[in-house]
């Protein structure tokens, strides 16, 4: 991790290929003058794919043109969501349940993470999305990482992944 300021920079060296796992929060137009810094950083790594995550509140014109004469252009929309990081989840319901996953239900974790995802991965060829399946099952039971199933009705519904470092935490996928 590269931290510069309020900026992180996340590697995931065993998934250079892989955006979602290798990305930059915390980077706006008052940090443009560092966007140098965080290319440098990432072809030290070895990765060419990376997403730069920008609040799109601080988006203007011409911050978007400067990224974009740097290689980079908006791909995707998504929501962060803040919060205090706790262990103890509480249940909604009776019949939403969410449970770590483990050995026995990690080729379903992967194959719900795959199928949600499945309009994002569906320009990748049949090889990337079976790597995009199989990254996915490499973060079990690595440090840090927290993998969740949720099941409706006992029905396996959806997954989601948590990483957590130096008390900061990262919500970094999930599907339904």
């Amino acid at each position: 991790i590269l931290q510069i300021g309020n900026i992180r920079a996340f590697v995931a060296r065993t998934l250079p290929e892989m955006g979602l796992f290798n990305q930059v929060i915390g980077f706006g137009p008052m940090e443009k003058e560092r966007l140098h810094e965080i290319i440098q950083f990432y072809r030290d790594h070895g990765i060419e794919q990376y997403r730069l995550e920008v609040n799109p509140y601080n988006a203007s014109p011409d911050f978007l043109a400067y990224l974009a004469t740097h290689g980079f252009y908006q791909s995707s929309f998504e929501a962060y969501l803040c919060g205090v990081v706790s262990f103890d989840i509480p249940s909604t319901s009776n019949t939403v349940i969410i449970r770590d996953v483990t050995s026995s239900n990690l080729d379903l974790f992967a194959d719900i993470h795959v199928e949600g995802f499945q309009e994002a991965l569906s320009h990748f060829s049949e090889n990337a999305r079976r790597l995009y399946r199989e990254s996915t099952k490499v973060l079990y039971q690595r440090p840090g990482w927290h993998l969740y199933l949720a099941y409706v009705n006992d029905i396996p519904s959806a997954m989601g992944m948590l990483y957590i470092h130096a008390g900061k935490a990262l919500l970094a996928g999930g599907a339904t």
